[in-house]
Parts: structure tokens; C-alpha cells; sequence
């Protein structure tokens, strides 16, 4: 292997495509298997509780919001296995009438991937003797290894005290820290700022609400629905600097992150203007967006403004959910997609190259498709069989569906999921015909983790459903194009790269780029490893892999149709 310097920026690309999981909340849970003879996205399994809490008459906002999901290997097995944020939160909205008090008694679920010999996947609820029970009033879920002992803990987001849960061989033990207040959290991802070697974590916080401070609010049709975030103060977010041994501390800077205040709901981190330093770009519900510029040293400068994603084309703030980067484009930097509320359309800004970007949703055939919708978790995926990504968004009403009301709905606010369908030409275009019984289902979409659950080149999804369901959904559209997996690990024990930047150089010279992350979408961890789909006739020369301490090597072309641990070499350029 050799020394590379000149990788430009790097992007995530994706390779997603459905499957669901969803935990017991109460009761033995119902099994469905969907039909195996159907392709695209087919919901292989759904857990559903065996009685459902009716939200409460007091329309307290929590509710709507939904409960995360990630996917990780907790075990070590090779495989992923489903964390799901207190599944039971999802129909009883976990927060009571009067006190504030949880309702919800199933707490979070751990179900670990027992894939059959015939290649047929299976869960097995072991939240029990994994230590995984009530964690706070449930909303996201990030995922990092935070003491480099090979593998991964898991940071929970509330309304109340945060918790980080320290991985010991399989078995989660609560770890203390300085998060230990009452705000309400919502989104969070881990990223190494300082480039030490060691996880930093930051997380985004939503809005100052209490039980005391509860307001009614009327819906469209002036009956009583959920309150916008405007009815209630926004808050600062916050970021914890990794000391070592799972111990974090505070990070205070006037003018750094924590100096502004939002409503986040969405976060990812990816190197903005390609200094080196990993940023973070925070999607706020009703307020400008917030880029944070990372200047080196934990130093951060907040630039959404200049560089064109505080706000949509025609100068709109919008209610942002969720959040998702790749290079759609297959131009060498990344793209962001956030979902938004119904009237305002999903926003596509494209990367120009220069650390800026541009509003192109009207012009990439976004905006009318996406209007009628209110989207929650999204994805750039691989859901046809050509090489240019997809986008996949799961949607749900925060406000009241009249014609579901009037059926009687226990949530009437369901909606379908959409498939936006890439194109050569760059431009997007609604497809559902084929693509499996996943995009038929009215659910209330909330989180939305993608990642390959059977380890066959192409990712599968795990949903939360506000209406009491998780789904597993099975990618089973497929592919005669190759596809190449890499695993970035670092460090003694390895543990996985969050952050390294891939580059496949293919034989003409064009570079498909990528991120390895566990960030983004909504209240989600996802996939950590970096899946590449090879353009038609095209093959791989060589592979770039820009570390997260700085340094970069050059790997040989690795076999298509596997995934391939590549583990850092070189050291640091900090």
C-alpha cells in the first residue's frame, strides 16, 4: 500500500434498501412473515404489541415523536443485530396526562440476528440477559465504540436525563456522565473531533417542555392536536469531549456549539468545506439549520448561512426531521437530503464543490412528490438495478388526518413511505411499482436504520411505527451490477473507523466516495460499514481510505461480493 493525499472530499454513497424489526411491548409478540416470492422491499417480520395504550387526551407532544432504532453488532458475531428505543413508547407515547410520569413499562428491546444456515434471518429477544431495559422517557440512539475496546456502546436520547451504556462483552452497564439533566434530546451522533484516537459526542436538543408547561393547541380543523415546536422555547445543543475510559466532559465555548439555540431533531457529521476536520450539520424543526464548522481543538464555527443550508431556496425556514448525506451525483463530494413537514417538500442540497451548496430540489424532481408528505427517517439507497442511488423516506402526519379521525383511528396520521428513484441525468422520479409491500403500508414512519441484516450486498431497513409496530424490511431487489463491502477498523483491539472517508478508484478513473458512519436519518444508528455498487461495465482499480486521524493510504482493488476488513496503517497527520 502507498501514501495518498489528494482523496478531496468524501461522501457517504449508500447502498440502502428496506427491512423491518419491531419489539414486543407488551406480551408475546404477533410474527408475520410476508411472502418470500415478492421483490423489491418486502416487510419480513413484524412485532406488534399485544394491546396498545391509547395516546393520551392531553395530546402531549412527546407522543408524536416516535422512539429510535439502531442497528449494531453488539455480540461480535459478524452480524447486525436491532436495538429499538422503548417499543412501547410508540403507542403510549411513554409520558403521562398529568405528571409526566412514563407510561410505557416494556423499556428498550435488544434482539440479536440468529441468521439461519438457508440464509433466512431470525431475532431473538435477549434484552434481559443483555441488561437492556428502562432507559428515560425514549426518543434516539447513537452508536460508537466510546472506550476502544473493540465494541459498540450505545448513547439513548430522552425527555429527562440522557444515558450512555458501556458495552462489557455483550452485556450493557449504565456509564455516568455530564449529561445528566432534564432536557429533552432528540438527535445525537458520535464523531472523533480532535482526531485523539477517542469518540467525541454531540447531541441535539429539541425543546424546553414540561408537563407543568403543557399548552393546547388546535390542528388544522381547530379540534385538539400536537403542538408545533414554536409553542415551546428552544434550547442549545451540546458536545462532550471523550477523555479516555468512557469518561466525557463538557465542552463550554462562547461562540462554539451550545451558544445557539434550535429545535434539532436531526444531526449528521461529514466534512463540510474538506479541511480534514469532521463537522456537524444539525436539522432544526422550525428554525434556521446550524452548520458547525470544525476548526481543530474541540473549536467550532457556525457557518449554515454562508454556506447555503440555513434556510431553503426562497429564504424559508423549514421543520426538519431527518438527514442523510451521499454523493447522488457521483461528483467526488456529498449531498444532503432533509425531510420536512407536509406543504414544504423534502430539500435536496446539492454539493458545488466548494463547501457551499444549492437548494435544487424543484429541479431534481423532488418537490411535487414530496410536498404531500410529512418524512421522518430517509435514506440513500440502491433499490433498482442501476448504479445511481435512490432515496427512501418514511413518512407520518404530526397532525391529525381528518378522513382517518373520522374512521376512528386509534393515530390517524398515517401515510406511505416513497421511493424516489435516481437517474442518470441526476433527477429523481416517484417508483413504488414492484418494489414490495413496504411502500403500500400506511404506517405513522418515524426512525428509519438502514443497513444489510443478511450480509448480501444491499441494505435492509428497520422502521418504527408511531401506530405500535416496528418492521423489518428485506431489500430483495436485485442486482447484476457487483457490489464491494468495506469495513474500516482502527486501533488495537480493532474497532470500527467512524468517519473514514472511501474512495473507489474504478479503471477509467472516475471515484465513487463514501463515509464510514452510524449517524443520520431520525432518532437512528445505522450500518457502519461502506457499500459501493459498481456502474455497468465499470471495475475497481484501487481503493482510498482517508482515516480519521488525518492520515490516507491506498489499498489494492478488493474482490466484488464481500465485505473486506481493511485495518489502518498509516499514523496520524495531526
Amino acid at each position: 500500500m502507498t501514501s495518498s493525499n489528494g482523496l478531496g472530499s468524501w461522501s457517504r454513497a449508500f447502498l440502502l434498501f428496506g427491512a423491518t424489526a419491531h419489539a414486543a411491548c407488551n406480551g408475546a409478540p404477533a410474527v408475520e412473515i410476508a411472502n418470500p416470492a415478492r421483490a423489491g422491499l418486502v416487510v419480513l417480520r413484524e412485532l406488534r404489541p399485544a394491546t396498545a395504550t391509547r395516546p393520551s387526551s392531553a395530546f402531549l407532544p412527546a407522543e408524536i415523536f416516535g422512539s429510535g432504532a439502531a442497528l449494531l453488532d453488539f455480540d461480535g458475531d459478524g452480524d447486525l443485530d436491532v436495538y429499538l428505543r422503548d417499543p412501547a413508547k410508540n403507542v403510549s407515547g411513554g409520558v403521562g396526562e398529568s405528571a409526566g410520569g412514563a407510561v410505557g413499562t416494556a423499556g428498550d428491546r435488544l434482539f440479536r440476528n440468529r441468521w439461519k444456515d438457508d440464509g433466512t434471518l431470525d431475532f431473538e429477544d435477549v434484552s434481559a440477559a443483555a441488561g437492556v431495559g428502562g432507559n428515560g422517557t425514549a426518543f434516539g440512539i447513537a452508536v460508537g465504540d466510546v472506550d476502544n475496546d473493540g465494541d459498540p456502546d450505545v448513547f439513548l436520547t430522552n425527555l429527562g436525563p440522557d444515558v450512555l451504556l458501556e458495552n462489557r462483552d455483550g452485556v450493557f452497564a449504565r456509564r455516568p456522565g455530564p449529561w445528566n439533566d432534564d432536557s429533552w434530546s432528540a438527535p445525537a451522533s458520535f464523531f472523533d473531533a480532535d482526531r485523539d484516537g477517542l469518540l467525541d459526542l454531540f447531541v441535539g436538543r429539541y425543546v424546553a417542555f414540561s408537563a407543568d408547561g403543557h399548552r393546547p393547541c388546535p390542528g388544522p380543523d381547530t379540534r385538539p392536536d400536537y403542538c408545533g415546536p414554536l409553542s415551546y422555547d428552544p434550547l442549545p445543543d451540546a458536545i462532550y469531549h471523550n477523555l479516555g475510559a468512557g469518561r466525557f466532559e463538557a465542552v463550554v465555548a462562547p461562540l462554539g456549539i451550545g451558544s445557539l439555540r434550535g429545535n434539532a431533531l436531526g444531526s449528521i457529521t461529514e466534512d463540510f468545506d474538506e479541511d480534514g476536520w469532521l463537522d456537524v450539520f444539525v436539522a432544526n424543526d422550525g428554525g434556521d439549520n446550524h452548520l458547525w464548522l470544525n476548526r481543530g481543538g474541540l473549536r467550532f464555527e457556525e457557518q449554515a448561512v454562508i454556506r447555503g443550508l440555513a434556510v431553503n431556496a426562497v429564504g424559508q425556514r423549514e421543520a426538519g426531521m431527518g438527514v442523510d448525506m451521499a454523493d447522488f451525483d457521483r461528483d467526488g463530494d456529498a449531498d444532503l437530503i432533509i425531510t420536512h413537514l407536509t406543504g414544504e417538500s423534502h430539500t435536496l442540497y446539492v454539493n458545488l464543490g466548494d463547501g457551499t451548496f444549492d437548494d435544487q430540489t424543484r429541479e431534481r424532481g423532488l418537490e411535487l412528490p414530496s410536498r404531500p408528505r410529512t418524512g421522518f427517517g430517509v435514506g440513500w439507497i440502491h433499490a433498482d438495478d442501476d448504479a445511481w442511488l435512490d432515496l427512501l423516506v418514511v413518512n407520518g402526519r404530526i397532525h391529525a388526518i381528518s378522513e382517518q379521525r373520522a374512521e376512528g383511528r386509534l393515530w390517524p396520521y398515517g401515510e406511505t413511505p416513497q421511493l424516489m428513484l435516481g437517474t442518470e441525468r441526476g433527477t429523481f422520479h416517484e417508483g413504488a411499482a414492484g418494489a414490495g409491500d413496504f411502500l403500500e403500508r400506511t404506517m405513522v414512519g418515524r426512525a428509519a436504520a438502514f443497513g444489510d441484516l443478511d450480509d448480501d450486498g444491499d441494505l435492509d431497513l428497520v422502521v418504527t411505527d408511531n401506530d405500535g409496530t416496528v418492521l423489518v424490511v428485506e431489500n430483495r431487489s436485485r442486482s447484476a451490477l457487483p457490489w464491494i463491502g468495506i469495513v474500516p477498523r482502527t486501533g488495537t483491539p480493532p474497532r470500527d473507523a467512524l468517519g473514514a472517508g472511501v474512495a473507489a478508484v474504478l479503471d477509467d478513473g472516475s471515484v465513487l466516495t463514501a463515509r464510514a458512519r452510524t449517524d443520520g436519518s431520525y432518532l437512528s444508528a445505522r450500518d457502519p460499514r461502506v457499500l459501493f455498487r459498481l456502474p455497468p461495465g465499470r471495475s475497481l482499480s484501487s481503493l482510498e481510505i482517508r482515516w480519521p486521524s488525518g492520515c490516507a493510504e491506498t489499498f489494492p482493488a478488493p474482490a466484488p461480493g464481500s465485505y473486506h476488513v481493511i485495518h489502518q496503517e498509516c499514523a496520524t497527520d495531526a
